[in-house]
């Protein structure tokens, strides 16, 4: 809302969409993986953690950006990849998450598995957001 943009899930099974102020709802989509796919990272991280976080995720470069704003991006197929090692917590990264899966992403723990709710501790560990 601050950016004049909101992003929302659709009915399950119906993807994604995006609304800038005063126009209509747009269905939206990751993108195709690009040769120099591009990484969000958090603006509190070292540009060498950054440059080895975009590789681990197969992207070329990096970009930083604060907020779930990235999730977003991704899921409009702006971006590639966000990989993530700090703390978050669930309702950092659920809206997010249910948009960019609707779009056709995936958000992943470091085990490989899907992001996890509802667990003892509504910390996350480590993961990756990443499009296509």
């Amino acid at each position: 809302p601050a950016l004049g943009v909101s992003w929302r899930s659709a009915a399950p099974g119906q993807g994604a969409l995006r609304r800038a102020f005063g126009e209509p709802w747009r269905p939206i989509r990751v993108r195709e993986r690009p040769m120099d796919a591009v990484a969000l990272v958090s603006h509190s991280i070292s540009d060498e953690d950054a440059l080895r976080l975009a590789a681990r995720n197969g992207c070329t470069q990096w970009q930083g950006m604060d907020s779930s704003l990235k999730f977003c991006l991704i899921a409009e197929g702006r971006f590639d990849a966000y990989p993530r090692t700090g703390p978050t917590s669930e309702w950092d990264t659920a809206a997010g998450q249910a948009v960019l899966e609707a779009a056709g992403g995936r958000v992943l723990a470091e085990d490989g598995r899907p992001l996890a709710y509802r667990k003892p501790s509504f910390l996350n560990g480590p993961f990756s957001a990443i499009g296509a």
